[in-house]
């Protein structure tokens, strides 16, 4: 014998399909019309698609802001580290800057990101995004050590290092004829007053190890590659 849940369930359940089978014998009496009403649905829809206003996402003030830093490839820890101390103190000279804080090596050794909080609105003239644009040229043509920039965060919670804007390039030729054509592009964009921090993820200079494991005797040896992969990145 089921107990009180069940029965109720039950009950529940047998009276949805009794629903459904009744809606269904309806509908089939009356096809045309449905078939009337979903194409006014669709006409109605499409209408509305085409007819309402459409826009970026607006940027939003959250008081407070973003310095990306990146440093040439092969740098230490101690050059991205002397550069983002020549960032902060740009920073700290604009009266919008409250506190911040900087983090080096992160995700990579070469790259810096800083935090900046600003005042609340009441206390302040200017706009999260007044302040970045007035400071990115200041960091990106004052400090010859390291490209960087002032990043305002995007609104819909993504992520303020996503570009809004990419190019992808493909070629059969080799990596040498890709790189002088990426070099144009980025200097095409260098000069477009709308792009701000061109960057390109081709980088010749950036040394690359491909290493296959022998699984079968590491199987033998019960040693994971996870382990193997571990220990080569201690060794290196």
């Amino acid at each position: 014998e089921h107990n009180f849940l069940y029965n109720f369930g039950e009950r529940l359940l047998h009276g949805l399909n009794r629903g459904y089978r009744a809606v269904l014998r309806l509908t089939l009496q009356v096809r045309p019309l449905i078939l009337l009403l979903t194409l006014g649905v669709g006409a109605g829809a499409y209408t509305l698609y085409v007819g309402l206003k459409s826009e970026l996402a607006p940027m939003e003030d959250k008081s407070f802001f973003l310095t990306w830093g990146m440093a040439p490839q092969g740098s230490t820890a101690a050059y991205t580290d002397k550069y983002a101390h020549q960032i902060e103190a740009i920073v700290r000279q604009i009266p919008e800057a409250r506190t911040m804080f900087t983090i080096i090596g992160w995700p990579v050794v070469t790259e810096t990101i800083s935090f900046v909080i600003m005042p609340y609105w009441e206390e302040r003239k200017k706009s999260s995004t007044q302040v970045t644009t007035e400071l990115t040229p200041q960091l990106y043509g004052g400090i010859t050590g390291l490209m960087s920039v002032a990043i305002n965060p995007l609104s819909l919670g993504q992520s303020p290092l996503s570009k809004s804007l990419q190019v992808v390039l493909q070629t059969t030729g080799s990596y040498e004829q890709l790189a002088g054509v990426v070099d144009q592009v980025m200097a095409k964009a260098g000069q477009n007053p709308g792009l701000v921090f061109p960057d390109s993820d081709l980088k010749l200079n950036k040394p690359e190890l491909k290493v296959d494991v022998d699984r079968e005797k590491a199987a033998s040896m019960d040693i994971g590659v996870d382990t193997i992969g571990r220990t080569l990145e201690t060794m290196l």
